[in-house]
């Protein structure tokens, strides 16, 4: 994006949730940072139910945690896969295979080519900007946007690659204040409410206190938290579409008991490993169980989601139909039109409702800024 870009929208990652809304990510040999800024590990391998409604189940985020190839971690997994639906609309996958090289689609990541599988309701699909359905889905680089146009959920999936790790997620996902009135969001991102100590919950929405110890929010308690609630034990529950080798039943190992194998080796880390993390226990284990280039990357996604969630306006939204300050202060900002066909950018005012409610993904000032994000747009004069 452009410096431009970057003064009126607040980041420079392009990721950006709604001005009053809730962020949280996904990383590594799994760390969570969840909606109300807890921290924790899930380092299980199977899939997981990360967002749903205590009130109405049929929204859901599911993600795919798979076993890592590391010779220092027996239970070290990284993301690489993510479904969600929601009423009336289709299902979305996106994931990268650990078995066979079936992806239709291709996305490089530290100089490596890594195979994206892309599903709608179960179908192989071609990655693409598409709007239909109130979904889209937007490329740009190794990072792509899956989004509810109508409800303002996004998803941003970043693909990483390493030695260890393979090709895997870097998952941020985002909903705004008003998301589902009235319900109860819980899953592994917790329920976004500003109130850490209610994030830990049982499916039945029952609270479950998380520990006040950083270490046993990474370790064996984290653990058995993750595997007893929210993993799926049933392949019919599973929102996930498989191809060449790969079934729920390979993937699936939340009945394997802990080991603290982990835990041991973070209490011992080498000196160069200790220069790079210093007390920074998601640096530790990625850069245990991966490399110290995995230890890099730790602190990097670390602190990217954390700048985003500082970013966001926590305070109430004013009773007021009035728009949010950060619309650019022209007449017709430039937008992205994919509804027509025509793939441009546009400053014709036309542009949908939704991207009037938040501008700060949608809107530019200027074509070339349009164009320059959305990298696979044509450049209208």
């Amino acid at each position: 994006a452009t410096d431009e870009h970057n003064d009126v929208y607040g980041v420079d990652n392009g990721f950006v949730p709604s001005p009053n809304g809730w962020g949280s990510g996904i990383f590594g040999d799994p760390h969570l940072l969840t909606f109300d800024q807890l921290s924790f590990d899930c380092q299980a391998a199977g899939e997981f139910v990360t967002l749903t409604s205590l009130q109405d189940p049929t929204f859901q985020i599911q993600e795919r945690f798979s076993s890592a190839d590391s010779d220092s971690c027996a239970q070290a997994s990284v993301s690489t896969g993510i479904a969600f639906k929601d009423t009336n609309k289709p299902t979305i996958q996106m994931s990268t295979p650990k078995t066979g090289q079936t992806a239709l689609n291709t996305i490089v990541a530290g100089g490596i080519l890594c195979p994206i599988d892309f599903y709608v309701d179960g179908v192989a699909s071609t990655l693409g900007s598409i709007l239909s359905s109130n979904i889209l889905v937007d490329k740009d680089g190794p990072r792509v946007l899956l989004a509810h146009t109508d409800t303002l959920l996004k998803v941003e999936v970043t693909v990483e690659h390493s030695d260890t790790f393979g090709c895997h997620f870097l998952v941020q996902l985002a909903i705004p204040e008003t998301f589902r009135p009235g319900e109860t969001i819980l899953g592994l991102l917790g329920t976004p409410n500003g109130d850490a100590e209610d994030d830990w919950r049982a499916p039945n929405g029952d609270i479950i206190a998380a520990p006040m110890s950083e270490e046993e929010r990474i370790f064996g308690t984290a653990y058995e938290y993750c595997v007893d609630n929210w993993c799926i034990s049933n392949s019919a529950a599973s929102l996930f579409s498989y191809g060449g080798s790969e079934t729920f039943e390979n993937i699936y190992k939340c009945d394997t008991p802990y080991s603290n194998d982990i835990e041991l080796a973070v209490a011992d880390p080498s000196e160069e490993l200790a220069n790079i993390c210093g007390t920074d226990l998601f640096c530790l284990v990625d850069g245990i169980c991966g490399d110290l280039s995995d230890a890099a990357m730790a602190l990097d996604s670390e602190a990217t989601i954390i700048a985003i969630q500082e970013s966001i306006d926590f305070t109430p939204s004013p009773t007021t139909t009035s728009a949010p300050t950060l619309v650019p202060t022209v007449p017709n900002p430039w937008y992205a039109d994919g509804e027509t066909g025509t793939t441009s950018c546009l400053n014709d005012g036309n542009q949908p409702e939704y991207m009037n409610s938040d501008p700060n993904w949608w809107l530019y000032l200027t074509c070339e800024d349009c164009c320059q994000e959305r990298s696979n747009w044509a450049l209208q004069e």
